[in-house]
């Protein structure tokens, strides 16, 4: 997010430019929240996410991935994986909550992983 903030607040920046601000940015986010526990400053690492500049929801989308990924979990563990692959295959490309409300009968939702959570909850602390 803050390259992207840099970007825009500096449209007419040269490619050496935005590489340089990116740099600075990774040093700062990694100083912010790496540091600390790796007790090591200034590390440029996270400068290499390139992806995150060409391809911008692809980060964010991590998060989303993981979630659809649980609920098809949940979901398959009573169903027959040939069965249920080849109906959810296909759905074709449509919008990702449509697809599931198709594949699992249910919009994108953490439930899944909230119940999940839960259970293990009372696992643990009896």
């Amino acid at each position: 997010m803050r390259a992207w903030r840099w970007l825009y607040a500096h449209p007419d920046a040269s490619p050496a430019q935005f590489k340089d601000a990116i740099t600075g940015i990774a040093k700062d986010v990694w100083n912010e929240y790496y540091a600390p526990v790796f007790g090591v400053r200034d590390v440029p690492l996270l400068a290499i996410y390139s992806h995150t500049i060409d391809a911008g929801m692809y980060t964010p989308d991590y998060s989303l991935g993981h979630i659809i990924s649980f609920q098809l979990e949940e979901y398959m563990k009573t169903r027959s994986l040939a069965t249920e692959m080849e109906r959810m295959c296909k759905i074709g490309g449509v919008s990702p909550d449509l697809w599931m409300r198709s594949a699992v009968g249910a919009p994108i939702s953490t439930e899944p992983l909230l119940t999940a959570a839960a259970k293990a909850l009372d696992v643990v602390t009896k």
